[in-house]
């Protein structure tokens, strides 16, 4: 228990020995020097022209779903020496997973994220660092800051650690210009209304390339709920070789909608399918292991980390995560004010949150957003981004996970379609990918119950919008 887990890096000036860990591997990067644990997923390449880079995670492109992370790292060194940073930028957005490109010009350093930021980095422009974890750094303050202790999430890009900030989704790093850029929505690359029928192709397209792409990988299994999500996964997986299966909680009964309805999936789908549970406890040896090495915010993740991710130790897991952004979970009011938006992600009136999310709010543009979409794109940046990040890194640590809709071509083609098309209960968009990809499985419930049915009604009726925004603002009172 020595060793860091997989997926652990750390990238400082050469030189400086305090950031040296004897238990990660090494990698010259010009004046840098990457460290990262064995068995992480990590590839290294350096071009004719003296461009370096490095990739981490698991990525796919869809159109070319036969390149490997090797073949992919090749690609977007050749288009960065090609045209900089704009002409890799299209090329990552094209791509699917949860993955970091590093790139070194001369001395130009340059990290960017995925679309939805699901592999995490931390940075400090005055020190030149950057890393996933925090507990690798030799300042690291071990005692939750207090803004953070609730949740024990980055707020905006607030770590509570001294001169560390996170990379946002939609942002990348020029470490030249200690510069965090927003690349997204901008003057070059606006949210533009996009037709119905061409989002529901274009979004069908993207979900097939990237499944069949993680499909010849290696032994692929998918989680499902009774939910849109999973179940579009599912149809953009049709026949092709992929495992399913259900985690059960500890207050999920056996006749659970999830559980049974997954099953009926599977079995439409002709996939095999297994239900899994959640371990109750967790040895006190064990929870603190994973305490020290990555501050886990709650028990499950270490009952997670320790039980059921010996079940796919040798496969790719894939979730429906992200699919929410299409949903308008928070509903549709681009007047939303900070104080609402701290509301929103549990920290009603403190100051220190409404501050920070008046900076998010300053740092957006809504003639570039599209008509509607601020709290679509708060929750893409904030609550994927921060939420969602932090349990797929506890995850990594033990088992491989990816979210195959974690692609921006396809979020922001989502975005420019009309808000009617793709409300929380009643996504007619979704449900129209899902019939394009493979329609048998429309036939059984989404989400069934009295809640949804409610909601729906409440759609129907024309009151959920206005309903959401009169909840968020008397949550914010």
């Amino acid at each position: 228990m020595n060793a860091w887990p997989i997926n652990q890096f750390l990238l400082s000036p050469v030189g400086e020995d305090t950031y040296l860990q004897p238990f990660l591997r090494k990698q010259r990067m010009g004046s840098f020097l990457f460290q990262y644990s064995e068995g992480s997923r990590f590839e290294y390449a350096e071009t004719a022209e003296a461009v370096q880079g490095i990739l981490l995670g698991e990525v796919v492109n869809p159109a070319r779903p036969e390149l490997s992370n090797a073949g992919l790292l090749s690609d977007m060194l050749e288009r960065f020496w090609l045209g900089a940073e704009s002409a890799l930028l299209d090329y990552l957005c094209q791509c699917s997973g949860d993955f970091l490109l590093i790139c070194l010009h001369g001395d130009r350093l340059y990290c960017f994220a995925d679309a939805c930021g699901q592999f995490e980095a931390f940075y400090d422009f005055d020190k030149c660092i950057l890393t996933n974890n925090p507990r690798l750094l030799p300042h690291f303050e071990a005692e939750p800051d207090a803004l953070l202790q609730k949740y024990m999430l980055c707020i905006y890009q607030y770590t509570g650690q001294p001169g560390l900030l996170k990379l946002r989704p939609n942002h990348y790093l020029d470490f030249a210009k200690a510069a965090h850029i927003r690349y997204f929505p901008s003057a070059e690359m606006p949210v533009e209304p996009v037709d119905f029928q061409a989002a529901v192709e274009g979004i069908a397209g993207i979900m097939r390339g990237t499944l069949e792409a993680f499909a010849r990988r290696q032994r692929t299994v998918l989680a499902l709920t009774a939910g849109y999500d999973s179940r579009l996964l599912l149809a953009a997986g049709a026949g092709l070789a992929l495992e399913t299966f259900t985690y059960c909680h500890a207050h999920m009964p056996e006749d659970h909608s999830d559980i049974a309805i997954g099953r009926q999936l599977a079995a439409a789908a002709a996939m095999p399918y297994g239900v899994y549970q959640y371990r109750e406890h967790v040895a006190e040896d064990k929870l603190l292991h994973f305490q020290k090495l990555y501050m886990p915010r709650m028990e499950q993740a270490a009952r997670v980390l320790e039980g059921d991710g010996i079940h796919f130790a040798d496969a790719l897991m894939l979730n429906g995560n992200m699919g929410e952004i299409g949903r308008s979970y928070y509903g549709v009011n681009d007047a939303a004010n900070p104080r609402e938006l701290a509301a929103m992600i549990g920290h009603r009136g403190r100051a220190e949150v409404i501050s920070l999310m008046d900076e998010w709010r300053a740092g957006l543009d809504l003639q570039y957003t599209g008509k509607g979409n601020l709290l679509d794109l708060f929750y893409w940046e904030e609550r994927m981004g921060n939420w969602a990040a932090k349990a797929k890194t506890e995850m990594r640590i033990a088992t491989r996970l990816v979210s195959p809709m974690n692609n921006f071509a396809l979020w922001r083609q989502v975005l420019g379609v009309k808000h009617a098309y793709r409300s929380t209960v009643s996504n007619k968009l979704f449900l129209a990918v899902i019939k394009a990809l493979d329609a048998r499985l429309l036939q059984y419930p989404i989400n069934p119950g009295r809640k949804t049915a409610l909601m729906r009604a409440m759609v129907k009726t024309g009151i959920y919008t206005p309903y959401k925004r009169w909840y968020w603002k008397m949550k914010s009172a």
